[in-house]
């Protein structure tokens, strides 16, 4: 088994901004097949907290850690997903 930096937890799919800046904002993120079942029982998406400046939000990254998995960088602006 590959070490947990070295394997891609998923991709970020669109993002949802919260109007109220105190609260947190939402990545869409489509999972990596071997982690859906473990974090999201079963389906491709997963909404994982994030703050708006600061990037991934540290619960979240551990969430991902917890399963052994990792997020994949992204680079440029997500789309917002659609309802």
């Amino acid at each position: 088994m590959r070490d947990a930096r070295d394997r891609p937890f998923g991709r970020v799919a669109g993002s949802q901004v919260q109007p109220d800046t105190r609260g947190p904002s939402w990545l869409l993120v489509e999972l990596a097949p071997e982690a859906a079942g473990e974090l999201n029982g079963e389906g491709r998406f997963c909404w994982l907290p994030y703050a708006a400046v600061g990037g991934i939000r540290r619960d979240a990254v551990r969430l991902a850690e917890s399963a052994g998995l990792v997020l994949e960088e992204v680079d440029g602006p997500v789309s917002r997903p659609q309802p």
